[in-house]
């Protein structure tokens, strides 16, 4: 059988038709009921064509109905060959006759097992027979409970355990079951395993890549987030510098610019993937924990859903800043400043979402990816302070950074070929222009920048790369945390 004919299978059999075409939810945007959310996590792991399938507490939280409808869902399960194994503190009445055996286990020892109807005769036989309209689940589970709440009650309870389980291990239903469990035991060789072929990588990669896409565009806010939020800078910034001039003073007003083009793209990048990231991530531990996919297949399938977002908005944001403010007015030298917006948009991305392998909490995600870039732009970049005049390990310490390679290629992509107006009506031109073209001001503070323009492309290229994998590696080493 086929995965997706397989899907279709246990949807059916776990009665979610009705809904297969519908969101999961969360505590904020509603979905299915939660009666419907356990079958969903039932059916994940049928997914897996398991032999025995372990459930604690099931019916915690549900109606009576709805708990009725998922152990009969469970019972026709067990028909058709899966063994499950379901534990109940607080089973329903209308439960008792679903179970084709019940098992009581009361500190440490066993009380019985068996079928439903034999758990009546074997107490009833003992003299414990369950009382008229009560429900037999609830009064053999508290006659086999220890009470502790006093000394005397302790005893008494504890007493009654004894008398029961001595009764039941010597009972005709007890050397039964001992005779069941050798006879299974000694069947080595008779186990029939099926080896049901997974998906493909693509086929999952896919998948997940579909399923982010859908729940994203259910959510108007969330692809608003996306795209609109890095443009609510351009209002500010084109406010602040206006057109740009080609004055001495033009100088101090493009490193302004180069200092927002910088900064903002990763910080927005940052705070978007901690509004939308988290319910993504939640979501993957789960199915991570099922064995469902890698961490590198969830991570693949994240980025590539994210990237058309990171563009559409480096387009927009990028257009407006470059044109507005009057960059160098060549399409090539757009395009380096639209893709370094770009690729610092994605490498806030990443750097989020793997602090979010280390911080359970967003706000602390966030706050941490903050400080690194903050700290990366300080060391690196050259803008508020030479690199040269550093301490030497903060020198050094700046060659690690991405805003070092980042700076060179906006300071190459505008001031390389710009020609500056002095001013020529006082004594001593040079004294009011000090840096007559923007070569000068290269010369100045970024002597290196035109030979290494091509290394600081591939560096750049190089930390996303480098980014991804430590992300990767991050989700795989910090594993699953316990999710309920």
């Amino acid at each position: 059988m086929s995965f997706s004919l397989q899907v279709e299978k246990i949807i059916q059999q776990m009665g979610l038709s009705p809904v297969a075409d519908t969101k999961i939810g969360g505590s904020i945007i509603r979905g299915i009921s939660g009666g419907e959310k356990r079958r969903v996590t039932i059916g994940v792991q049928l997914l897996q064509d398991t032999k025995v399938l372990l459930l604690d507490e099931p019916t915690t939280g549900l109606d009576s109905c709805t708990a009725k409808a998922l152990i009969c869902r469970l019972r026709a399960i067990g028909e058709s060959g899966t063994a499950v194994v379901v534990t109940v503190h607080q089973p329903g009445s209308g439960l008792f006759q679903l179970f084709h055996k019940v098992c009581l286990l009361s500190d440490g020892h066993l009380a019985f097992a068996g079928s439903p109807n034999d758990m009546l005769r074997f107490y009833s036989n003992a003299g414990f027979p369950c009382p008229q309209f009560s429900n037999p689940l609830d009064f053999y589970v508290d006659l086999v409970s220890v009470d502790r709440r006093d000394n005397t009650r302790h005893r008494k309870s504890l007493n009654v355990l004894n008398t029961l389980v001595t009764l039941f291990s010597s009972s005709p239903e007890f050397a039964s079951l001992h005779k069941q469990v050798y006879k299974d035991n000694n069947q080595t060789g008779k186990w029939q395993y099926s080896s049901v072929v997974g998906p493909s990588t693509t086929r999952k990669l896919s998948t997940l890549l579909k399923r982010m896409t859908v729940n994203l565009f259910r959510d108007r806010s969330s692809y608003c987030t996306r795209l609109f939020v890095l443009s609510l800078f351009i209002p500010f910034i084109c406010a602040f510098l206006g057109r740009l001039r080609f004055d001495q003073t033009s100088i101090q007003d493009r490193i302004g610019l180069m200092y927002q083009t910088l900064i903002v793209p990763p910080y927005v990048s940052a705070f978007n993937t901690a509004f939308l990231f988290p319910s993504l991530r939640q979501v993957y531990f789960r199915e991570y924990k099922d064995g469902l996919y890698s961490p590198l297949i969830f991570l693949a399938a994240y980025m590539l859903h994210a990237v058309p977002f990171h563009l559409l908005a480096s387009i927009l944001f990028s257009t407006i800043i470059y044109w507005a403010t009057g960059l160098s007015p060549t399409p090539d030298k757009f395009l380096i400043y639209f893709f370094l917006v770009f690729f610092l948009h994605v490498v806030g991305e990443i750097m989020t979402v793997g602090a979010m392998a280390v911080f359970r909490n967003g706000q602390m995600a966030v706050n941490s990816v903050t400080l690194m870039l903050t700290a990366s732009l300080l060391l690196g970049s050259g803008l508020l302070r030479s690199v040269d005049d550093m301490l030497y390990p903060l020198q050094w310490l700046s060659w690690l950074t991405i805003h070092k390679y980042a700076t060179e290629i906006l300071v190459t992509n505008e001031f390389q070929g710009l020609s500056l107006v002095c001013d020529d009506t006082g004594v001593n031109v040079t004294d009011k222009c000090q840096f007559q073209t923007g070569g000068d001001y290269m010369t100045a503070f970024f002597p290196t920048a035109v030979d290494n323009m091509d290394r600081n492309v591939g560096v750049i290229g190089g930390y996303i790369f480098f980014f991804f994998t430590l992300t990767v590696t991050l989700y795989k080493v910090r594993g699953v945390p316990n999710v309920r």
